[in-house]
Formats: structure tokens, C-alpha cells, sequence
């Protein structure tokens, strides 16, 4: 809707893990605000349907390049957990599902972020980003995209959260080694059922 009828005067990427998106309930909406030509907002949502967790993995490392194409002032995910939920059951699991959840929300906050400061992406790009703050009370704001990082110049990251994470990258890299954090004191690995979520 337009800002003088209390919208954000653009369109909306609807992102659909869950085949709930209904032309009716838009219909109804409209009608219960006084707008006569529904068919006016309902020309200016997207809606992408998504099949899997990778389909939806996809969707999201393009989303930035997708806001500018459709000049989305409104992105909506539903939901962004069903499919991961559905995917990756059992405790076994978990850690897996939760890292690549963690992934993609940084993803997402990076992409929103580059859109907001007007930063052209393309399609395909990869999207990068540092911790800054991996405690935020707001999800969205506990990474910073690797863009807005100025070379020559000293920077604000999360020294705790990297600190964290070395452990678990020294033992990805020599694990085939025999190399063991826990050796180290480092018993990150007993939460989730011995997994420990490692970020990439």
C-alpha cells in the first residue's frame, strides 16, 4: 500500500516454505482495510515457493539481488524453520540444523543490510560477513557484512565469539590428525549431543 494509507509504498517478496499463501486472505485483508482494488497489492507481491531446505538456502544467498530486482520494501519468510524441522529430525541432528539456520539468518541480515545502503548485488554473489556482536538481542544485528569493513582501519568485532570458534577450526582442519580441542579444555562439543555447530 501506499505511505498514506500506512504502507511502505513498494512490493513484497513472500517467501513460501509452507504452501500457505492464499490470493483469498489477501483479498480479505483489503476489504477489511476499505482498499477497493485488492488486485493492486496482490499484482505487487512475489511469491516464491519453496520445495527444500537447499531450494530455500538458494533463495536466501540471492535475496539481496531479488530486493532490488522487485524493488521489495517488505521481504516475508514463512517460515523460515519448518523445512529444517521437517529435514532434519531427531537429536542427531540438531546441531546441523541449527548451524545451517544460523547461516542463513546471517545471510539474510548481510543481504538486508547491503540493500539498505544501496549496494548493488548480483545474483550468485557470495554473500560475506564478520561477528560484530554475536550476542544482540536482535538476531539480525549480530554480523556485519564484509563490505562495510574499511581497510587500514581498526575494526569492531566480536573478539569472544572468534575466540570460541578457533578451537573447533584448528580441529576441522587437523581433526584427520588426530587433533582434539578437548585436550585444550575446550567441551563445547558435549552440548547438542556432542556436536558443535561449526559456522563456515
Amino acid at each position: 500500500m501506499s505511505p498514506d494509507k500506512n504502507g511502505l509504498g513498494g512490493n513484497v517478496i513472500f517467501i513460501d516454505t509452507e504452501n500457505t499463501f492464499r490470493a483469498e486472505r489477501i483479498f480479505q485483508i483489503a476489504e477489511h482495510r476499505g482498499i477497493n482494488n485488492p488486485d493492486d497489492i496482490l499484482r505487487k507481491i512475489y511469491v516464491c515457493k519453496i520445495y527444500n531446505t537447499s531450494h530455500l538456502e538458494i533463495i536466501i544467498q540471492d535475496l539481496g539481488k531479488s530486493i532490488e530486482e522487485y524493488k521489495a520494501k517488505l521481504v516475508i519468510v514463512d517460515s523460515i524453520i519448518a523445512l529444517h524441522r521437517a529435514e532434519f529430525t531427531g537429536r542427531p541432528t540438531l546441531a546441523d540444523r541449527q548451524q545451517r539456520l544460523k547461516i542463513m539468518l546471517h545471510k539474510l541480515s548481510s543481504a538486508l543490510q547491503l540493500t539498505e545502503a544501496g549496494v548493488a548485488l548480483t545474483r550468485g554473489d557470495t554473500i560475506q560477513y564478520i561477528y560484530t556482536d554475536a550476542a544482540h538481542s536482535n538476531p539480525l544485528r549480530r554480523v556485519t557484512p564484509i563490505e562495510f569493513i574499511d581497510e587500514g582501519r581498526e575494526q569492531v568485532y566480536d573478539k569472544e565469539k572468534y575466540r570460541e570458534m578457533l578451537p573447533e577450526a584448528a580441529e576441522t582442519v587437523l581433526g584427520y590428525f588426530g587433533f582434539d580441542r578437548t585436550a585444550y579444555g575446550d567441551t563445547s562439543r558435549s552440548i547438542s549431543s556432542g556436536s558443535s555447530g561449526r559456522e563456515t
